[in-house]
C-alpha cells in the first residue's frame, strides 16, 4: 500500500501485503495467506474493519473486498509467484501467454498471497 505515492487509486488499494503483519493481542504476526486455510468465521474475524483493521486493510483480496472484485476490475502490477516461489511471472505476461500457459496460471494460487491467478489478473485471465 502506497498512499503517497499512488493516492487512493484502485491499482494501490486492491493488492494484498506480502509482508508480516504485527496484530495485537496474543498473536503477533499474520500474513494474509494465512487466513486462507481459516473458517469462514475465523476469516469474518480477521476481514472485518472493526475487529482487525490493519488485516482487512492489508488484505484486500483474500477478504474478498468488493471495491476490488467490482465490475472493473485492474490487473496486479506486481511480480507473481507461482509453484512455491520457483515460476515468477506477471499479469502481463500471462496476458501475451497462450492458453496452455493461461489455464496453469489463471487456475492456481500465487504462493505469495495464496489467491487464483485470475483474481490478481482478471483481464489476463478473462475466460480462465
Amino acid at each position: 500500500m502506497c498512499p503517497k505515492a499512488c493516492g487512493f487509486q484502485k491499482k494501490c488499494f486492491c493488492r494484498d501485503s506480502k509482508k508480516l503483519l504485527s496484530l495485537p493481542k496474543k498473536v503477533t504476526t499474520r500474513q494474509c495467506k494465512d487466513i486462507s486455510v481459516y473458517s469462514t468465521e475465523d476469516k469474518k474475524h480477521w476481514c472485518t474493519e472493526s475487529k482487525q483493521p490493519l488485516f482487512a486493510r492489508s488484505c484486500p483480496l483474500i477478504c474478498g473486498n468488493k471495491y476490488c472484485v467490482e465490475e472493473k476490475p485492474e490487473d496486479s502490477v506486481d511480480t507473481l509467484s507461482f509453484n512455491n516461489g520457483q515460476i515468477h511471472t506477471s499479469c502481463w505476461l500471462i496476458s501475451t501467454g497462450d492458453g496452455e500457459y493461461k489455464k496453469r496460471f489463471c487456475n492456481n494460487k500465487e504462493t505469495d498471497l495464496q489467491v487464483y491467478g485470475s483474481v490478481l489478473c482478471p483481464i489476463a485471465c478473462g475466460g480462465f
